[in-house]
């Protein structure tokens, strides 16, 4: 297998020779790479193509091309800070350059920078509400249930509603997935020790009680529990 750095050229050369920019993002560019982490490379053409995403095998690796231009690289960019998941600013700000026409790629990484510095914008007291009532839902079924299989799932939903809400609570954008353990772990290692703990304590020994205990704890920082009296309409 050659170089990340190399087969990203080349799929650029061989693929999009005529493309605007080009930039290597990723855990390779992190130094994060496992024995299964593709090339994620984002292009910047001057087609009028709709944006695309493609999924391939080259030069013995694994390649995730995002194909834009320049104007739906701004749409995407801050459709991602709308949904409080920067995947595209995040990727192009921290990516290694692979064609730079013009001096577009370097505009486009300082561009994304400066929207990954304005921070997470809050949740309104509306969208707090939501996530305080989707958790309580989640809490009142975890309780009730006494099915261990629909445990699994329904603590699963629930670890992801309150991390988001731990992460967006105190100014960080939104996870799932790796991300979710790697964001909580960055933000606050002891709680994010404590919530290991009581999930491992759930999966080897079923005992649900901590797990309850820590979210019901954490959801009382931001209100606690809602039911009674929520209220969501649809606009």
């Amino acid at each position: 297998m050659i170089p990340a750095s190399e087969a990203a050229q080349k799929y650029i050369e061989e693929y999009y020779p005529d493309c605007r920019a080009a930039v290597l993002a990723g855990s390779v560019v992190r130094g994060e790479a496992t024995a299964t982490s593709d090339l994620d490379i984002i292009i910047i053409t001057y087609s009028s193509k709709p944006p695309y995403r493609e999924s391939l095998y080259r030069y013995g690796w694994p390649i995730e091309a995002f194909v834009h231009t320049e104007e739906t690289f701004f749409k995407f960019a801050n459709g991602d800070l709308d949904r409080r998941r920067p995947s595209l600013p995040l990727m192009i700000s921290e990516g290694l350059v692979l064609k730079d026409e013009k001096g577009l790629a370097g505009f486009l990484k300082d561009e994304a920078l400066r929207m990954l510095q304005r921070g997470v914008r809050p949740y309104s007291q509306q969208e707090l509400k939501n996530c305080r009532y989707r958790i309580t839902d989640l809490l009142d079924d975890l309780i009730g249930s006494a099915s261990p299989d629909q445990d699994f799932f329904i603590i699963n939903e629930l670890v992801h509603e309150m991390g988001n809400l731990l992460l967006v609570g105190n100014g960080e954008w939104q996870a799932k997935g790796k991300w979710m353990a790697r964001s909580l772990k960055n933000l606050d290692e002891d709680l994010y020790q404590e919530l290991m703990g009581v999930l491992k304590a759930f999966y080897a020994e079923g005992n649900k009680k901590r797990l309850l205990a820590f979210i019901e704890r954490e959801l009382k920082r931001f209100g606690g529990r809602l039911f009674a009296g929520y209220k969501f309409v649809e606009e």
